[in-house]
């Protein structure tokens, strides 16, 4: 954003550059308030401005030390189950999908996190967003890879209020809470990223 910025006359050209990059890739983390800074500055697009104005204030609810989005579903082993069932363990949510490749890619990566940390003060919580039709296909898979974890399915796909709330716009999406339900990563690595293991190694137990 800064190399447009700093190398574009504000303008169309410049406006639909940072736009398109935004619409993606702004993300409640250390740097968005920054990157909302530069746009509003350069930006002459009323409609594409509020449109990113929008996308900021919901992420500046999901930052690092907030207080994160509650949700009671539907568990996989019978009745419903709820976020705050967790408090006073460090919370790693997987939102995933059948359909979804690099969903399915995670799997054993997600499945040997779950092993090499069983003793440790975490819960690992997937919650699918399949639609409706696609519950059955929802329960045979998790029976067929055998997966672990606390499996859940979303009350509405992708405009269950929890999904909307963190503003998840694609799949796989990971999130990292604090034992207090505090959000520490409203996008963490996923299970096949090495810095996962680092992450999780440098959580007070």
């Amino acid at each position: 954003l800064s190399l447009v910025n700093d190398n574009l006359p504000n303008g169309y050209a410049k406006d639909q550059i940072m736009f398109d990059f935004l619409k993606y890739n702004l993300k409640a983390d250390s740097y968005l308030e920054k990157a909302f800074a530069i746009f509003k500055e350069a930006n002459s697009n009323v409609d594409n401005l509020a449109n990113v104005t929008d996308r900021y204030n919901l992420l500046n609810t999901i930052v690092p030390g907030k207080k994160s989005p509650q949700f009671e579903y539907e568990n996989f082993k019978g009745g419903t189950t709820s976020l705050n069932e967790f408090e006073g363990k460090y919370v790693y949510l997987d939102i995933w999908a059948t359909w979804c490749g690099p969903s399915k890619r995670e799997i054993p990566h997600l499945k040997k996190i779950e092993k090499d940390y069983e003793d440790k003060d975490i819960a690992i919580i997937s919650i699918s967003i399949d639609v409706q039709n696609d519950y059955d296909k929802w329960r045979a898979m998790v029976e067929e890879k055998e997966l672990g974890g606390v499996q859940l399915i979303a009350d509405n796909d992708w405009s269950s209020k929890f999904i909307k709330d963190y503003g998840i716009k694609g799949i796989p999406r990971f999130i990292l809470l604090d034992k207090a339900g505090n959000i520490l990563s409203s996008d963490a690595p996923r299970p096949s990223d090495s810095y996962l293991r680092e992450l999780f190694d440098g959580l007070e137990m």
